[in-house]
């Protein structure tokens, strides 16, 4: 998984939850819009506040994607994989929509955070609590950059992890 991009949950999705692609673990982290937002005309950055509407309105746009996961593997009848391939290609245009965007240059450095953050996420198979720390890290991303539907979404994502029962290893196989 590759930041809060795409996610898909494994073979039963919670109701109302998203799961990244590489863990069921991952799958409640939210993200971000997959609808790139063209910048405002001209050369010049945007003010902050529409900097800040265009990220949140990509987060809102990923996550609407992850929360209709289920109805798209039902009714494109997508196996496992298709969908996990789906899900991947959302991921990859999340990150791209996001590093495509203009920060104004006093939410420069926090973007640079965000995207190196995006570019970095947990790996396949990772654990709870490193998945919990990723979207704890990223809701301090979207909280320094004043993209406040982002940041809730991850606050929520980590809500939803901690609710999730343990799973023993034995309970596993």
């Amino acid at each position: 998984m590759r930041g809060a991009g795409a996610y898909i949950c494994g073979a039963a999705p919670v109701a109302g939850s998203v799961a990244p692609v590489r863990s069921p673990l991952l799958c409640l982290v939210p993200g971000a819009a997959v609808v790139f937002l063209v910048a405002s005309c001209g050369s010049a950055a945007p003010s902050a506040a529409d900097y800040r509407q265009r990220l949140d309105a990509l987060c809102a746009s990923l996550s609407k994607f992850n929360r209709s996961l289920p109805e798209l593997q039902a009714s494109q009848h997508l196996s496992f994989t298709q969908l996990q391939e789906r899900v991947r290609q959302e991921d990859s245009k999340f990150r791209s929509d996001v590093g495509g965007l203009t920060p104004p240059a006093q939410l420069s450095s926090a973007h640079q955070v965000l995207t190196g953050h995006l570019a970095h996420g947990p790996a396949d198979g990772a654990s709870r609590a490193t998945v919990i720390g990723y979207a704890r890290q990223l809701q301090s991303d979207y909280t320094a950059l004043g993209a406040a539907g982002c940041a809730a979404g991850e606050q929520q994502a980590v809500a939803s992890l901690n609710a999730l029962p343990s799973v023993s290893p034995s309970a596993a196989s």
